[in-house]
């Protein structure tokens, strides 16, 4: 599947993409930037166009160059392109193979006795063949009866070692839940065991951190640069480095620092965030830093991919959460958050800024996280029940909150816009400082603008977990339900000295709404309790 990203999606623009004679057929996953350009330059040549991709463009373009040899072709082609990339080939001149290329998208050869498989990323061959060899930018695939051969951008041959996968098949299939989603959601105690285990050790002793103890002692400044749900566990690292280990910390979405000209000083630690491990703006950021003179490391959950393979093994901390599948981040992210927290404690430690009997208090903390997990996740039907409830209504979600928990519920607002599509109707995540400072009468808060309001808390101890839980229960039912009216979604967050000031007034806002509802987490008092606010409430 792949997004539409030129058009709207319809059986013309859908893959696969053929010239004019219907004799090379392209799938693509990228963007192509200068297809414009191209498109008006093929028309001269005689092309006609029938969809608005730009992907039909490589199509056409490779029928022009084509003179008897794909992969010369491609290779002339991948010249000519701007943007990234990962394509597969057929031609009829060509019947027993099958070409590939790639340049910043994701790309995997599977290899198997007398076959040949590809695909974007790992879980999609692992029925087929655990035996994969990961593609790099400006590289090409032939996939024969011989095997498969690698070439680089002026087609000589290139030697890839073969990386076997390791991952459970169960892993990347749904086993019996509704949807991925959900067992992604019910496998976060096990991630989080699986991703701390390993660090787990001497009180002291950090041999799985990247960082000598001279280096950590010598930081003058840390930046985690990320996207999308990556950057909400990069914000959460920015609150516990600088907490713990008193370093200043900048958390920054990749595509503004590649393009802001950053200064990076001495004694400068950069580190990359991504799932996938081929974030393409998350790469081009790391490739900026290490450019500038950065110390680089990452946090990825895939090994062998791109951003791993720039920063080095030695550099990279693994998630070992297993493939994510569903479109919403879950255990992925939880993992993220976990490691950040443990790259706190250690730099505070190595740094001399807690005692080392504080950071083996703290590292047993989050041993004792998949523990808690496992209780939160036992609220489901609870949360089910109310889900109902508020699917069954035009719902607005206000979820109030500031500081680290601001970073948790702007993860839990980037999700929710993503299940439910509505983002026309989403309101910007504010921290709380915004909140007090916007007028009210815009968002329905007085003058009775919504009829309807949702107020959400999640509180101390049970954020994460439970606001997973929270939008996967309102994802299955809204995706029962036709609302008459789609819902506005505003996510916000209240850090703890102020939730009772700040709750209190929004709450005697809200009273005179025809429908108020109210769903109150507290850690270690788990039951769902939906209720009318009175005035004094």
């Amino acid at each position: 599947t792949r997004w539409a990203t030129h058009g709207e999606p319809s059986d013309l623009n859908a893959h696969p993409h053929t010239d004019v004679k219907g004799g090379i057929a392209v799938v693509h996953n990228g963007i192509i930037e200068n297809h414009e350009s191209l498109r008006r330059y093929l028309e001269s040549t005689g092309a006609r166009f029938i969809s608005q991709t730009d992907t039909e463009v490589i199509a056409h373009l490779l029928n022009h160059l084509y003179q008897g040899d794909m992969r010369r072709a491609l290779i002339h082609a991948m010249g000519m392109l701007e943007g990234s990339y990962a394509l597969g080939v057929i031609c009829d001149q060509e019947p027993n193979a099958l070409f590939c290329a790639r340049n910043d998208s994701p790309l995997v050869i599977g290899a198997k006795d007398g076959e040949g498989f590809i695909a974007s990323d790992i879980p999609a061959l692992l029925s087929h063949t655990r035996d994969v060899i990961f593609l790099q930018d400006k590289e090409i695939g032939v996939l024969d009866r011989q095997g498969v051969s690698v070439y680089d951008a002026y087609g000589k041959t290139r030697q890839h070692a073969i990386f076997h996968v390791d991952w459970d098949l169960s892993s990347a299939e749904k086993g019996g839940y509704a949807h991925y989603m959900l067992k992604e959601i019910h496998e976060q105690p096990t991630a989080l065991q699986s991703t701390f285990t390993p660090r787990a050790g001497t009180p002291g002793q950090y041999s799985w951190l990247p960082v000598t103890p001279q280096e950590a002692r010598a930081l003058r400044k840390i930046s985690i640069v990320a996207c999308g749900t990556a950057y909400h566990a990069g914000v959460l690292g920015k609150y516990a480095i600088e907490r713990l280990a008193r370093v200043p910390v900048e958390a920054e979405i990749a595509s503004e620092y590649r393009y802001r000209d950053p200064i990076v000083g001495e004694n400068e630690l950069f580190i990359a965030v991504s799932q996938s491990g081929e974030t393409a703006d998350t790469l081009a950021a790391l490739r900026e830093a290490k450019r500038r003179g950065a110390r680089v490391m990452a946090i990825c959950n895939v090994v062998g991919s791109t951003i791993t393979r720039e920063v080095g093994e030695e550099n990279t901390l693994y998630t070992y959460a297993g493939p994510e599948i569903a479109v919403a981040s879950t255990k992925a992210y939880i993992t993220q958050a976990e490691l950040m927290v443990m790259l706190a404690v250690a730099l505070a430690d190595l740094r001399g800024q807690i005692s080392p009997e504080r950071a083996a208090q703290l590292m047993e903390g989050l041993a004792d996280l998949p523990r808690k997990a496992e209780q939160a996740l036992a609220v489901e039907e609870q949360l089910g029940h109310g889900a109902q409830r508020l699917a069954a209504q035009a719902l607005d979600l206000v979820v109030h909150a500031g500081g680290d928990s601001g970073a948790h519920h702007a993860h839990e607002h980037v999700e929710i816009a993503r299940l439910v599509m509505l983002h026309e109707y989403l309101e910007q995540t504010l921290v709380v400082g915004k909140r007090i400072h916007a007028p009210h009468d815009d968002r329905g808060l007085r003058g009775g603008v919504v009829e309807e309001r949702f107020l959400g808390y999640l509180g101390p101890g049970a954020d994460v977990l439970h606001g997973h839980a929270v939008v996967a229960a309102l994802y299955d039912q809204l995706q029962r339900r036709a609302l008459h009216r789609k819902p506005r979604l505003e996510l916000l967050a209240v850090p703890k000295p102020l939730r009772r000031c700040l709750l209190l007034p929004l709450l005697h806002d809200a009273r005179n709404l025809p429908l108020t509802m109210m769903c109150r987490f507290h850690a270690g008092y788990h039951k769902f309790q939906p209720s009318r606010f009175s005035s004094t409430e």
